[in-house]
């Protein structure tokens, strides 16, 4: 069998405005903020990492699933996605920033659709622009399309896929990504402005058809 990779993975559920990926996070996190303490349980953390969102978590029994062990994964899953779990057993699978690393996308989806509950939900957040991260274990991307025929095809209903920021908050974070790439930095200070003046740009003229990522809650 493949061995794990060692992946480095967020650790704090909110971002500061003078962090590099803030233009990125500012929508992915109030999405799962507003999302994940909804969820029922008992909830399935697939894809855990650190659980920077634990804080966030729903009351009841909540399990956090990886490829990689570490103090806080309560359970270590084969790399090929498979679940020794019993059908119907979570009444909610969270998923946030792991898609794009699995290889075979129908197996992970198909796995977190039998070991939900009926009626339970899905909620799930991917990235449409992004750089290569964690290689050589980034696969690929996803379009809102691609997202609601495939949850579709394996069975979930009432798929609701928000985008998250828009053309001008990806040019503003893409800028910043390729300056980090020739290891190039602004001043702390400089740094939090430029967040904010993409960020109010991006809120003045609103857009969907470029976005850095995709939120997205589904129910079986």
């Amino acid at each position: 069998m493949a061995q794990a990779p060692i992946l480095d993975r967020k650790k704090a559920p909110m971002t500061d405005r003078d962090h590099l990926y803030w233009l990125h996070y500012r929508t992915l996190e109030s999405f799962i903020a507003r999302q994940l303490p909804e969820l029922p349980t008992p909830l399935l953390d697939l894809g855990c990492g650190a659980r920077p969102y634990r804080s966030m978590y729903p009351t009841g029994k909540i399990v956090g699933a990886d490829i990689f062990e570490s103090d806080i994964v309560d359970l270590t899953i084969a790399i090929d996605g498979s679940l020794p779990f019993r059908d119907n057993e979570f009444g909610s699978v969270f998923s946030t920033q792991v898609l794009e690393h699995v290889y075979d996308t129908q197996s992970f989806l198909a796995e977190a659709y039998r070991v939900t509950r009926p009626g339970g939900r899905l909620l799930l957040t991917v990235p449409f622009v992004w750089e290569l991260h964690e290689e050589p274990h980034d696969f690929l991307r996803f379009s809102r399309y691609w997202l609601d025929r495939k949850l579709r095809e394996i069975g979930y209903t009432s798929i609701l896929i928000q985008p998250q920021g828009g053309d001008i908050a990806m040019i503003g974070q893409v800028i910043l990504l390729v300056m980090a790439r020739r290891k190039k930095f602004f001043s702390t200070q400089v740094l939090k402005l430029f967040n904010q003046a993409f960020d109010w740009a991006d809120r003045r003229s609103p857009t969907n058809f470029f976005p850095l990522n995709y939120g997205v809650t589904a129910v079986k």
